[in-house]
């Protein structure tokens, strides 16, 4: 049986927003499990809306593979001005995902998820990391508390 480690941790930093009116090339990260469902769509239409302007990098169109990803995202990471990442149904990402927002925070890009309410700034989300070793539900993403 695998030992399985909980904690949640909460990054602070500077805040930085996606700016819709300026044209960004915006990365949009997603868990693979998700890329051809009704919910990603959903959540494309509504990023368009939400960023008129930008220029949407999508993994699921740049990426064939993982070998793929692993030669590519190295190279586009340098290249795009903001990200915003998608969770599946029960709140998780994945390890390349994780991955994808670490680097980008550690170049100081804003980055933000994408849920029903809009775009939510990492800074106010809360993550659990629940297993190292399952590569799907790496991370799980508490979103803050609204008001309603």
């Amino acid at each position: 049986m695998r030992r399985k480690l909980q904690r949640e941790f909460v990054f602070r930093y500077r805040k930085t927003a996606v700016d819709p009116s300026q044209p960004e090339r915006v990365y949009v990260a997603a868990p693979k499990p998700m890329f051809r469902t009704r919910r990603y769509e959903d959540r494309l239409i509504q990023l368009k809306a939400a960023l008129p302007n930008a220029h949407l990098l999508e993994a699921r169109e740049l990426y064939s593979n993982n070998a793929d990803w692993r030669r590519g995202w190295p190279h586009l990471s340098r290249e795009i001005d903001a990200l915003v990442f998608f969770i599946s149904s029960d709140r998780w990402i994945g390890r390349g995902v994780w991955h994808e927002v670490m680097d980008a925070r550690l170049r100081s890009l804003p980055i933000h998820l994408l849920d029903e309410s809009g775009l939510v700034p990492f800074h106010t989300l809360a993550f659990s990391v629940f297993d190292y070793t399952d590569f799907q539900h790496f991370v799980r993403c508490r979103l803050p508390y609204r008001k309603a």
